[in-house]
């Protein structure tokens, strides 16, 4: 019986919406698995100042060899719950760079 993975990605037009969970102020920047239905980063950046979320666009962005640009915002300025627009970005791609750190993909 193997684990089930939540989805945490919707497809949208020019690109993917991630649901993000993030827990600022950690040691280093990583991905740790699977929060809900959320995937839950660890940043070392402090929730102030738009400071986090700068954090986990360039992080984000680097995880996906995509530049910062292409990860937007869309909900959660203020919440550790957020989801980001990943523009231009395909569904093989986020498999790829994410997979073997959440799971297999639903």
């Amino acid at each position: 019986m193997g684990e089930r993975v939540t989805k945490f990605y919707d497809t949208k037009g020019d690109g993917i919406i991630l649901r993000v969970h993030l827990q600022p102020r950690a040691k280093k920047n990583e991905i740790v698995g699977i929060h809900g239905d959320s995937i839950k980063i660890r940043l070392k950046a402090p929730p102030v100042d738009g400071k986090a979320n700068e954090e986990a666009r360039r992080f984000l962005a680097k995880v996906l060899g995509i530049k910062r640009q292409q990860v937007i915002l869309k909900t959660g300025t203020t919440s550790r719950s957020k989801s980001f627009l990943i523009k231009d970005v395909d569904l093989n791609t986020i498999e790829k760079k994410l997979g073997p750190m959440v799971g297999p993909l639903p």
